[in-house]
């Protein structure tokens, strides 16, 4: 879709793959700055700035991967709770 300046990558936490994957593609300049999700993470944009990370469960994290130099930094962003449904 093209809305945000940004790579992104899904299930960071459950394909072994994505990880060193992102790494790669983010420190050869294939992808720019890529934020990432573990499952049942959601990231929340006001324009095109990330303003917060949300989860469904506890233990999950958000990530942006940027290339410093020549090195790959993966900064980890702790995801704000949201409350389990209520059931009826």
């Amino acid at each position: 879709m093209g809305f945000l300046p940004y790579g992104n990558g899904l299930h960071y936490d459950s394909d072994a793959g994505r990880r060193p994957l992102v790494h790669t593609l983010v420190a050869d300049g294939t992808l720019p700055t890529t934020h990432c999700t573990d499952d049942g993470v959601g990231l929340v944009y006001r324009g095109t700035e990330l303003v917060e990370a949300v989860a469904e469960l506890p233990g999950k994290g958000a990530y942006v991967v940027r290339c410093e130099g020549e090195s790959t930094v993966e900064e980890r962003i702790e995801p704000r709770r949201l409350p389990s449904p209520v059931s009826s």
